[in-house]
């Protein structure tokens, strides 16, 4: 492994996919603790090329978005040419993400749940890889097509899928994964090489039903393993799944004779399943601010005003620290571009590098 400084570091505020997102973060270079520091990611405005978007990551010292008015204490431009997005893992921090360019990891974050994860993930890449409004036509005139990014690990690595993502289309023969942006085939699995399609339980509501693994054959263009996908219309696509599967064992059983009662029965199982819809009416997770953390009214008594009202230490309204915020941790740069000489992240677990990925020594 290489030797570099990190500094640990945790997001706040709203997923934004517009030009400017800010977010809130502490960093501290010296330790290696996930820390809560200020970052700003944007657009390069200073790339002259139109078909090379940069995207730039800041850091700020501060501890709140007042801080951009103070010169970054780290910042990083990373061409689209270059870059990697891909989930990693931490001992720590289940829902790690990695930010990489040609000299290796720029930034780590992590998310509070897949789903979160997912969503800044999705808005770094709308700037590094703007999806093309020819290939998002396509998309909806060919209909049975689903957005998925891989939830990367080992196996996905040793296929070639390392920060794969894009438009999963089913056909009667295969499954293929277009890359949102340029159209071309990311990957593709024939149907006969894939043995399993099955739903992953979730910890956090926001997750569920929203992760599903496929399990490939040896023969299959990946070889044999598990690829976990997210996909926020997982159940819809393992409805497509099974019911393409269906179509084709019926036919083989019309037309050649074959006898596929208990796998057409199988199948049939998730062609019932209904859609999963959005309950509005669910239990908000704790760290979201909603009308239940408000204290009841009592009607027999003045109503006090917001501005006096006070809850409780303790209570669900009390301010903490770890609310609303994504943790990640930030490859230490001197500002202007140089980069620091320091040891490895032990807490950050990435994907073996490719050869074009290798960090250079530093001298």
């Amino acid at each position: 492994m290489t030797s570099r400084t990190t500094c640990q570091s945790c997001l706040a505020g709203s997923i934004q996919t517009d030009a400017n997102t800010l977010t809130l973060l502490h960093v501290e270079f010296s330790s290696q603790v996930w820390k809560k520091r200020c970052v700003a990611i944007q657009p390069d405005e200073f790339a002259d090329d139109p078909s090379n978007p940069c995207l730039v990551l800041s850091v700020y010292s501060g501890e709140s978005g007042a801080a951009r008015k103070h010169s970054a204490s780290f910042w990083k431009s990373v061409s689209c040419h270059k870059a990697v997005v891909y989930r990693s893992s931490s001992r720590t921090h289940k829902y790690a993400f990695t930010v990489s360019d040609d000299q290796g990891a720029v930034v780590h974050l992590s998310a509070e749940s897949e789903a979160l994860a997912q969503e800044w993930m999705a808005a770094i890449r709308a700037i590094l890889w703007p999806p093309s409004p020819v290939v998002q036509l396509e998309k909806m005139l060919n209909g049975c097509q689903f957005e998925i990014s891989i939830i990367d690990n080992d196996f996905s690595f040793r296929a070639g899928l390392l920060g794969a993502y894009g438009h999963l289309t089913i056909t009667p023969r295969k499954l293929i994964l277009v890359h949102p942006q340029q159209g071309y085939v990311v990957q593709e699995w024939y149907l006969n090489t894939v043995d399993k399609f099955q739903l992953v339980p979730q910890t956090r509501i926001e997750d569920v039903n929203k992760v599903l693994a496929m399990t490939t054959c040896s023969d299959s263009s990946t070889g044999r393993g598990d690829i976990l996908i997210f996909c926020r219309e997982a159940v819809g696509l393992l409805q497509a799944v099974a019911s393409t599967i269906h179509s084709i064992l019926t036919q083989h059983s019309t037309e050649e004779g074959g006898t596929y009662q208990k796998e057409l029965e199988e199948i049939g199982q998730w062609l019932d399943l209904p859609q999963p819809q959005e309950d509005y009416y669910k239990v908000p997770p704790r760290q979201v601010k909603s009308l239940l953390d408000i204290p009841n009214f009592i009607f027999n008594k003045p109503i006090i005003s917001t501005s006096t009202v006070t809850s409780p230490p303790g209570s669900s309204m009390a301010p903490s620290e770890s609310e609303d915020f994504l943790n990640c941790s930030v490859t230490s740069f001197v500002v202007g571009g140089g980069k620091s000489s320091d040891s490895e992240l032990s807490d950050t677990y990435t994907p073996p590098r490719s050869p074009e990925m290798k960090a250079k020594k530093p001298t």
